[in-house]
């Protein structure tokens, strides 16, 4: 169980369930009367409030791609610098930070580069203590088929293409580096098996919550 300033992280591959998980928390939180912002993707944060306007389909993103001229490491630590002073302002306060895509995940889209090259951004974000440590981590896990087909489903609802990184081979490539690099972070991971309907992972992760 976690009490007082909780930062919970939610990683996991596309078409996991983490934003869908990430608006089930914010809403239960919130409910109960407790403060909560979320951070998604990117950096800035995103008024929980202000999402709670646009439908869940359609909740706003931070995503940034990466600059081609911008080397991975470079750029992650950048933007782990950046998460950690924007995450200082919120953790000193009595209430939850929910996080949809913390570590885990750059690493895993990293792995797109090679393995060697997640590896020394996860060796430089510990070294360079650029990261807080979740009070929670939890990593959603279901396969690259399940995520390919809610994936293909999300976009045809939003009338956009499937992103390069979305496919069937970038997918397991990032399943199997999410493997990889949850034994390497200095805290434990809570796997999730994010094959269930979203309500079901909701309420498996609410075991871990007390709220």
């Amino acid at each position: 169980m976690i009490n007082s300033s909780k930062l919970i992280a939610i990683d996991g591959p596309d078409g996991s369930g983490k934003t869908e998980l990430v608006v089930h928390l914010a809403d239960k939180i919130s409910k109960s009367g407790m403060s909560v912002d979320i951070f998604s993707g990117y950096f800035l944060p995103v008024s929980f409030h202000d999402t709670l306007m646009e439908s869940k389909g359609n909740l706003v993103r931070m995503d940034k791609s990466m600059p081609e001229d911008v080397e991975q490491t470079i750029y992650t630590l950048e933007w782990l610098a950046k998460l950690k002073t924007e995450l200082s302002t919120k953790l000193n306060l009595n209430n939850f930070v929910l996080c949809d895509r913390y570590l885990l995940s750059r690493f895993a889209l990293a792995s797109l580069q090679g393995s060697q090259t997640s590896k020394n951004i996860l060796q430089s974000a510990i070294d360079n203590k650029n990261i807080y440590k979740p009070t929670l981590n939890l990593l959603l896990m279901a396969n690259p088929d399940i995520s390919y087909q809610r994936i293909l489903k999300r976009s045809k609802a939003r009338g956009i293409n499937v992103e390069i990184k979305e496919q069937p081979k970038q997918l397991e490539v990032i399943y199997n580096s999410f493997n990889e690099v949850q034994k390497c972070v200095p805290w434990t991971i809570n796997r999730i098996d994010a094959k269930q309907d979203e309500l079901a992972v909701f309420e498996n992760a609410l075991e871990y919550i007390e709220i």
